[in-house]
């Protein structure tokens, strides 16, 4: 079984996911692992860099931009941003790293394109997302992190809506086109 730079095997990780309460949003009322869990099995469609850095996966269905700037243009149903936090990826052959040359990174990071989320959770603040054999994604936020003020990463899921995690355990689901408290 593969572990990561801690030292955390993917099985010991999902092991120490908790459930958390997510702050419902418009009466919403969802676990963070309900949210995660409507990632599991959704095929990683495109990874790449946006503006300032922060990694972004598309995931399941690619549809179009409900933005006229951008028409034309295809996105994920689902989108996974990291907002800047540390990341790595793990294939079979290599680790992948926020320290690396961003053109390097994401050349590297397509391996996980085509590939079925089989898991997705949080331990410890730590973001996992696992595609098998193999491959995962972690999102390790630092206290350098906590003190910008930014969300950890954030999740856009289908109907509009967003999850934030992050600074420290806070935490949201809401619609995406509110500004977040």
């Amino acid at each position: 079984m593969g572990t990561n730079k801690t030292g955390l095997t993917f099985r010991r990780v999902a092991e120490k996911t908790a459930r958390l309460k997510v702050r419902p949003g418009k009466g919403l009322n969802l676990t963070l692992s309900q949210v995660l869990q409507g990632l599991q099995n959704k095929v990683c469609r495109k990874v790449a860099f946006t503006y300032g850095g922060q990694l972004c996966f598309h995931f399941g269905s690619m549809i179009p931009y409900d933005n006229q700037k951008l028409n034309g243009m295809l996105k994920g149903q689902w989108i996974l941003n990291t907002c800047g936090t540390a990341w790595s990826a793990q294939t079979p052959d290599e680790w992948v790293t926020s320290d690396q040359d961003q053109r390097d990174a994401e050349s590297r990071l397509q391996a996980l394109v085509g590939r079925k989320v089989t898991l997705a959770r949080i331990c410890s603040r730590r973001l996992l997302v696992e595609f098998g054999m193999r491959f995962a994604l972690y999102i390790s936020p630092s206290t350098e992190d906590e003190k910008s003020g930014l969300p950890y990463w954030e999740l856009f899921t289908p109907h509009h809506r967003v999850y934030s995690y992050g600074p420290g355990m806070k935490k949201s689901y809401r619609a995406s086109n509110v500004p977040a408290s």
